[in-house]
């Protein structure tokens, strides 16, 4: 069988001068960051077998938008020789992170310049420290303290841990993948929200051990409470499940082999209101603009409604009728046994367990499959086809933040298949 290698590295991406970065996540901030709370991280997993290695780097970043996203990876080809297929750039979405084109605030970047070179070192540093070793999962449930803040009751309360051990049974690294809106932290400082709770207490408790935490499902999942309450209650929590979980694992079921991977830019069909609508809705935030524009505070969400009406409008006028979106999509299989779904959305609960269904369905156990969001880009909430048609915050209110057209019935369907797809082509290949 082929031999699975994997290496780990992390690096601190707090700015030096705070006041240098705006923060994304909440529309209402509209100035630069005041300080810091706790530090925000980079972290790499490198892993190689058989072919070419494979870079899994979690940030603790809102998400990135598709012209940093590149940036980024173009940065890490010429410092690494890592191609796109061969990385995929992860958020950890906490809300209060350097501004990354999310929601159109300024990003600084110079700011984002220097974390392309630290992620780029990370990936050099994993890579000189892999080491023969396999991976052993666990999906447990536990994660009790998060809600769905739509007011349903879909809510995925796994935990997803995913240790890598050398041959001698020492833990190197640990993948954590979970569903909750990192959302705690909301005032004007820098912060990696519960995952860094997650960082603080695993480098207490396994020193020299990064813990990568990869956002699953939490698009409609809130933390129970905002502050250090919220921060600590949901971190505390997923640290203790996946502390849990590494004590079971000492003799779990090996994961190992070839590892592979397939990356795709497909598009996306998106939709817009008819012309009626546009242009009724264009005067009526046109009208509530009027008196609150020399507010900056209040403006910000009304401005931006106008703004992208406005443009809605021109386009629709132009015969813009069918839009789409071009997003990156992509797989990572660990030897026929193990898959990661990377999707550049943030994925409600429903998306991800039909997805999930969707990849077991190819022979994959559940604790072996991961669904990923706000990976290799952030293209707001993925809303679920039996939702597009009533509209709605995630059919569209969401995307008009992102400047983005709205959802339609067709946008989920694709994203999934598209996946799907990719899943089949790199386990048909392992199969072959």
């Amino acid at each position: 069988m082929t031999q699975l290698q994997c290496g780990f590295a992390q690096v601190d991406i707090t700015p030096a001068l705070p006041h240098s970065v705006f923060l994304d996540g909440y529309g209402h901030r509209v100035r630069p960051a005041e300080g810091v709370r706790d530090p925000i991280f980079a972290k790499v997993c490198v892993m190689q077998g058989g072919g070419k290695p494979f870079a899994l780097v979690s940030m603790d970043v809102c998400g990135l938008n598709q012209w940093l996203k590149d940036r980024l990876c173009d940065m890490i080809g010429a410092l690494t020789e890592f191609t796109y297929e061969q990385v995929a750039l992860c958020a950890t979405h906490t809300h209060a992170a350097p501004a990354c084109g999310v929601l159109e605030l300024p990003m600084n970047t110079l700011y984002w310049n220097g974390v392309g070179e630290q992620i780029s070192q990370a990936i050099l540093t994993a890579q000189s420290n892999m080491t023969e070793g396999e991976f052993r999962f666990d999906k447990r449930e536990g994660f009790n303290l998060p809600f769905n803040r739509r007011g349903k009751e879909n809510i995925n309360r796994n935990v997803w841990t995913c240790g890598f051990y050398d041959t001698e049974n020492n833990l190197k690294g640990v993948l954590v993948n979970a569903s909750c809106h990192a959302v705690s932290h909301m005032d004007y400082t820098i912060s990696a929200d519960f995952p860094g709770e997650l960082t603080r207490r695993g480098g207490e408790e396994y020193p020299d051990v990064p813990f990568l935490y990869l956002q699953s499902r939490g698009a409609d999942i809130n933390p129970p409470a905002a502050g250090d309450e919220g921060i600590e209650g949901v971190g505390g929590q997923l640290a203790d499940l996946v502390f849990a979980a590494l004590q079971d694992q000492k003799a779990g079921k090996a994961v190992r082999g070839e590892v592979a991977a397939r990356f795709e830019r497909v598009k996306i069909p998106m939709s817009y209101p008819d012309k009626e609508q546009l242009e009724a809705s264009l005067a009526a935030f046109t009208q509530q603009l009027r008196p609150i524009m020399h507010d900056q505070d209040a403006r910000r969400h009304t401005e931006g409604e106008v703004l992208w009406h406005a443009k809605a409008l021109r386009l629709v006028n132009g015969g813009e009728t069918n839009p789409t979106i071009t997003v990156d999509l992509q797989i990572l299989q660990i030897g026929g046994q193990a898959i990661f779904a990377f999707l550049p959305f943030e994925v409600l609960t429903v998306t991800g367990n039909a997805l999930e269904e969707r990849l077991c369905e190819l022979g994959i156990a559940p604790e072996n499959c991961l669904v990923i969001g706000y990976a290799n880009g952030t293209y707001s909430y993925l809303c679920p086809e039996a939702e597009a048609e009533a509209g709605g915050y995630e059919a569209g209110g969401a995307c008009h933040w992102y400047g983005l057209p709205e959802f339609s019935p067709k946008s989920e369907p694709a994203v999934i298949n598209g996946i799907v797809t990719l899943a089949k082509e790199v386990l048909g290949e392992k199969n072959r």
